[in-house]
């Protein structure tokens, strides 16, 4: 898959494309449904598919004090779409200048750009100045200008419209299991092991501290079975998302006690696989204590790795 980040990088021969249009944020399963058609489309006509998007969200832009966290990062987006087979991702900055495109501008972009036969949107997709352009505009700029529109309707999953506000607010309150069903995959966090406060290893519990890309968005605070990616290994571990109150922490981070595993983490680029949620995160009156809990919550994550 060739990724471009800029729209000059793209090949000057390009023609006969099926667009992907949107912003994609956490791919997941009505995006996927939008990506497979394109790449549907692009394998039967002999064309190329391409998903259009942006490298950060509109409304960093729009309303910067309502920007959301992100669900994943650019380079782990990269690599599920290359998995699926899309040949090119064009992933552009959202800038000031950008917003100012009407729709009319936006279509003669891609029309000039990317020369399409075919465009694939949700039916909540919008386009141009301040959203204007809709799915009605885009299928009527498509007819003076010869491409198709395909529609694609919400996906639903418990009986909810999947989008990534929703799985957003489940992940946010700690509903770990059903935004996997709405992702189509587990919640994964990708970082780097940093060094910590090491206070988990006097304790007999230690921890690897994950360092997350700071706009990527942090499950709600407490204890989940993890499984944790190294190296092409998976160990089972358990995972703490919160500022650690029993020592009076300030600052949210990941922290994850892996269950048989010993080795130097420090500098390692990991990835952290949400299961299910164990507890909420709690303030104990001393270090015994959380030892106490920690060993419940080894035992009740057993419980659910047999399960998984």
């Amino acid at each position: 898959m060739k990724i471009c980040t800029q729209l000059t990088d793209l090949p000057s021969a390009l023609t006969n494309t099926a667009i992907a249009l949107g912003t994609f944020d956490g791919m997941h399963i009505g995006h996927k449904q939008i990506v497979n058609r394109v790449i549907q489309f692009a394998r039967q006509s002999g064309g190329t598919s391409v998903m259009f998007t942006f490298s950060n969200h509109p409304r960093s832009i729009l309303y910067p004090e309502r920007s959301p966290k992100l669900l994943m990062s650019q380079e782990k987006k990269a690599k599920l779409l290359e998995d699926l087979g899309l040949d090119l991702l064009v992933t552009i900055p959202f800038t000031a200048d950008f917003l100012k495109h009407s729709p009319t501008e936006f279509v003669d972009l891609l029309v000039n750009y990317f020369h399409p036969a075919i465009l694939v949107v949700g039916n909540n997709y919008c386009y141009g100045y301040h959203g204007q352009g809709t799915s009605v505009s885009l299928t009527a700029a498509g007819k003076q200008h010869n491409f198709s529109v395909e529609i694609v309707d919400m996906v639903t999953f418990q009986g909810t419209a999947v989008s990534s506000t929703v799985i957003r607010n489940l992940i946010k309150t700690g509903q770990i299991k059903l935004a996997a069903l709405g992702l189509g995959q587990r919640y994964e966090l990708d970082g780097t092991v940093i060094d910590g406060d090491k206070r988990g290893r006097v304790l007999g519990f230690p921890t690897a501290n994950i360092a997350v890309l700071p706009d990527i968005l942090l499950p709600a605070d407490g204890v989940y079975a993890v499984d944790f990616h190294l190296d092409h290994h998976i160990y089972q571990g358990l995972a703490n998302v919160g500022s650690n109150p029993t020592f009076q922490g300030r600052e949210r981070r990941l922290e994850v006690f892996l269950l048989d595993f010993s080795g130097n983490l420090y500098g390692k680029k990991v990835q952290v696989s949400f299961i299910d949620k164990i507890r909420e995160e709690q303030k104990f009156s001393n270090g015994n204590k959380l030892v106490e809990q920690m060993n419940l919550d080894i035992a009740q994550a057993k419980i659910i790795f047999a399960l998984s």
